[in-house]
């Protein structure tokens, strides 16, 4: 009997109870075998259905050619009467001589064998395992029986606790509800399904000890407090009360789980009857004094509007502010955030109005002016239109009175300078401020319905719900940290904004662009497909940054780029400008790189200390062959940053290909003292000022840098302490400097694979750029042999398709050097055509310095727009 193991640990074995590793060596294939086992037991499965699953990017004819490989793949390894065909449209699997313990697990639950079914129930289904070019329907397939299959496996573990309690067994009554625990760890409804169980047996302080617990596994692992709900419960425990009314109470009250241990659905649940939710103990349970003001009061400062004169703004585009914090209480502050995000997206899913997306009028207002005195927030008012285009501003503030919230908002006609609304004001609670924010949303709706267009007034009152506000905070916390592009701090903030709200979008979109940034490719894949099940339910701005992410995810730059530009006409937010400028630089588009930067609001980046911005200016001009608009922005990103190493490495590009080898010397002298950031190093500094002198015809100056960047080196420490990208970096040194032998001895010795996927041939420590080294050394000095090999050795290498684009490059490189110039190109091609990052690297790397003159290099080196 051949055995298929999926629950817990993935495996396959044979009747002699070996592995059988060639199945488990083919993702694919493997998916393909515990589909037909899994799905559906006891039934075959139509070949049209399986093809449109595995296979729904071939046309039919080749689709099905690909699942006959693959049968027959499976047969070869499994025996011949595994997989049977019931007919030439049918496919199933023959239980007399295939174990699956999917299917007697289901059997056991169904049977009501509950024990045995838990004994099959090793783990999660098909835990960790993944196929790198699955359909979104086969991931959903899989994470859906991975759901389905916990959730009988957690009610199984119940029922034997409820057995067990019947029949007098209160330890392994205790024991089973402990296990449905531990399958949905993080789920509250069944944690409070264990305290009642515990209650009910009598074991008080056996709860009490489990919830304190389960608080700090919350507290660990989210950085958050059990909800309302749970706490009343535990205090009605603690108070000796019957703990069972007061869950009951907490989730009448609208409360729902903050983490589920299953997909939430696509569709946001309905909101409450009344405007308000139920109040409950919560991080905002102080009093603070506020000044409360009225509807004239706070709409006051718009009449200095009237009279106020500004640029033509479109006054069918609206823009939603964010809610200003008047409450004296600084911990309130996402309250506006989240305000203005949902009003936003209720405007912006009618379709009726010309909306700034939501992120992009955060974007904005993070440069507004501060300070107050007379005129100040007409000055926001107008700030804010004029960075969106909207002549249209809802302005509003957030006012505290007690233990409830008011928001008040108003609607401004910046075109024309004059107030068109003043809402009523909303009150709610401060703890659970969802449902007056919902209320907000239906009269600004309703009020520009009456201004606009009526049908709005109809749409707001469509069923809703906002996001939890523990959720907007790290939503807004990771937004906050991306925009300062500090990516891998904002990454965990979004990742905890969705396992605190599953049904909010924005946080996997943002996360996604945050790997995207980081070259992680494997994430933006993941992340891409479950944003992707969605779809229906997306704005067209979300829409369009999802095909950004599908795009990276690709590694197709091109589609990336058009994609970017999709967004940018939804918005003029700098960040979307910016964007645009940089995936236009990678996809050989400089001129266009330069077009979307002069629409780029050069103080919204120096107010971050964004000295990266001025990498794409310089990489753009010099593309072009603009070496001195190069230089010039080179200046400009040196005075602004005068203390950083990449700053310089910009200005000794730009020198280096002007020949201006004197004043170069100069700005290198002044390197040593330089801060670095990221991968520029004062040793990156001087191996590209080497590279671009000998580029453009200077090489005796070439080699007196690279001579000065070995001794600086060999002046430093180098024993075995030296950690290895130094090493790695020396290498590169020796090998630019023509010292091979010493440089394949350090490379040779290089076993630190770094855990970073970067684009670009050489750029870090890791298995490809150490044999590509070896093998363009190995071409250099005449061992065709070896060099090949190397070659096939890099081609062979099982690593993500993106994050594995230096592989060809680097065969590309062992071809040119071999002589070989047409397969060079070649092999360029495939790597640009897989999503290989164009830039100024290829025009200065030695190792293509034969292909200078070869038209077919030069064309693929010719700027595309």
């Amino acid at each position: 009997m051949i055995e298929l193991q999926t629950l817990g640990q993935l495996n396959l074995r044979g009747p002699d109870g070996r592995e059988l590793s060639p199945i488990l060596a083919q993702p694919k294939r493997l998916a393909l075998l515990v589909y037909i086992a899994a799905a559906q037991p006891q039934r075959s499965h139509r070949r049209d259905l399986v093809v449109a699953l595995f296979w729904p990017d071939l046309d039919h004819e080749h689709a099905r050619a690909a699942l006959r490989q693959a049968t027959a793949f499976l047969r070869r390894h499994l025996g011949e009467r595994v997989v049977l065909s019931r007919s030439e449209e049918e496919l199933a699997i023959s239980e007399d001589t295939f174990h699956c313990d999917v299917c007697h697990f289901d059997r056991a639950c169904d049977a009501g064998e509950w024990a045995e079914a838990l004994e099959l129930y090793a783990g999660d289904f098909l835990e960790g395992f993944f196929v790198s070019d699955a359909s979104p329907e086969l991931d959903q397939w899989i994470e859906g029986e991975r759901d389905r299959l916990r959730r009988r496996a957690i009610e199984a573990a119940w029922c034997l606790a409820e057995s067990c309690r019947a029949e007098g067994d209160e330890a392994a009554a205790g024991r089973w509800a402990q296990r449905a625990l531990a399958l949905a760890p993080d789920d509250e409804g069944e944690f409070r399904r264990l305290v009642q169980l515990l209650h009910s047996l009598g074991n008080r302080s056996e709860a009490l000890q489990a919830y304190e617990q389960f608080a700090q596994r919350l507290a660990r692992r989210f950085g958050i407090e059990p909800s309302a709900p749970t706490q009343e419960l535990i205090e009605a425990l603690r108070s000796g009360e019957a703990p069972a009314a007061a869950a009951e109470a907490g989730l009448a009250a609208g409360e729902r789980p903050a983490r589920e241990a299953t997909p939430a659905p696509a569709k946001r649940s309905q909101p409450p009857p009344s405007p308000g939710l139920a109040t409950s103990r919560g991080r905002f349970g102080r009093t603070v004094v506020v000044l409360t003001l009225g509807v004239a009061a706070i709409a006051a400062a718009a009449s200095i509007l009237l009279a106020r004169r500004g640029p033509a703004l479109s006054e069918d585009r609206v823009v939603v502010a964010i809610f200003e914090n008047r409450t004296g209480d600084a911990s309130l502050d996402p309250l506006g955030l989240m305000a203005a995000d949902w009003v936003t997206d209720g405007l912006a899913r009618t379709g009726l109005l010309d909306v700034v997306p939501s992120p992009d009028a955060l974007i904005s207002s993070q440069a507004l002016p501060t300070g107050g005195g007379a005129g100040a927030e007409d000055n926001r008012v107008h700030a804010l239109a004029e960075a969106t285009g909207a002549g249209t501003v809802v302005w509003g503030a957030v006012y505290r009175e007690g233990d409830s919230i008011r928001l008040q908002a108003q609607i401004i006609d910046v075109a024309r300078h004059r107030l068109l609304a003043a809402l009523e004001p909303v009150t709610g609670s401060v703890e659970a401020p969802s449902g007056a924010i919902e209320v907000l949303r239906q009269r600004v709706m309703g009020a520009l319905g009456s201004l606009f267009d009526p049908r709005l007034s109809e749409v707001a009152m469509e069923s809703a719900q906002p996001p939890t506000f523990e959720a907007y905070i790290e939503f807004e916390e990771g937004l906050r940290l991306y925009m300062n592009w500090q990516m891998r701090d904002a990454i965990p903030h979004l990742y905890r904004a969705t396992a605190l709200d599953t049904t909010y979008l924005q946080p996997i979109l943002w996360a996604a662009m945050a790997h995207y940034i980081l070259n992680d490719f494997s994430h933006v894949d993941s992340l891409a497909r479950i944003a992707n099940r969605q779809r229906e339910r997306m704005l067209p701005s979300e829409r369009a940054l999802l095909e950004v992410v599908q795009a990276a995810a690709k590694g197709d730059i091109s589609g990336g780029v058009a994609a970017v530009r999709r967004r940018v006409e939804l918005s003029s937010a700098p960040f979307w400008h910016l964007l645009h400028a940089m995936t236009s630089v990678d996809a050989n588009r400089p001129q266009e790189s330069l077009d979307a930067l002069a629409k780029f609001d050069l103080d919204w980046a120096n107010i971050r200390g964004w000295w990266l911005y001025w990498h794409w200016p310089s990489q753009a001009h010099h593309m072009l062959g603009d070496y001195r608009r190069e230089l010039k922005a080179a200046r400009r990103a040196r005075r602004q940053y005068p203390d950083l190493q990449p700053a310089l490495a910009f200005e000794v590009q730009a020198l280096a290909a002007l020949g201006r080898v004197a004043e170069l010397n100069e700005r290198l002298d002044e390197g040593l003292m330089l801060t670095p950031q990221w991968l520029f190093t004062y040793s990156y500094t001087l191996r590209t000022a080497a590279a671009e002198l000998r580029a453009h015809g200077h090489p005796e100056a070439a080699a007196d840098v690279l001579q000065r960047a070995v001794d600086w080196r060999r002046a430093q420490p180098l024993g075995e302490d030296m950690d290895p990208f130094t090493r790695y970096e020396f290498a590169q040194t020796l090998y630019l400097a023509g010292r091979w032998d010493e440089a394949r001895s350090l490379f040779e010795d290089m076993t630190v694979d770094l855990p970073y996927s970067v684009r670009y041939k050489g750029a870090i420590p890791c298995r490809i750029n150490y044999l590509g080294y070896l093998g363009a050394l190995a071409a250099r000095r005449g061992d065709r042999e070896e060099a090949l090999r190397i070659s096939s050795e890099l081609d062979s290498l099982e690593v993500h398709p993106v994050t594995s684009l230096p592989r060809p490059v680097w065969r590309a490189s062992i071809a040119a050097l071999l002589g070989e110039k047409e397969r060079a190109v070649a092999l360029l091609l495939e790597a640009f055509s897989n999503g290989l990052y164009y830039g100024t690297w290829l025009h200065a790397d030695p190792d293509f310095q034969s292909l200078h003159d070869y038209p077919p290099f030069q064309d693929l080196l010719r700027p595309k727009g």
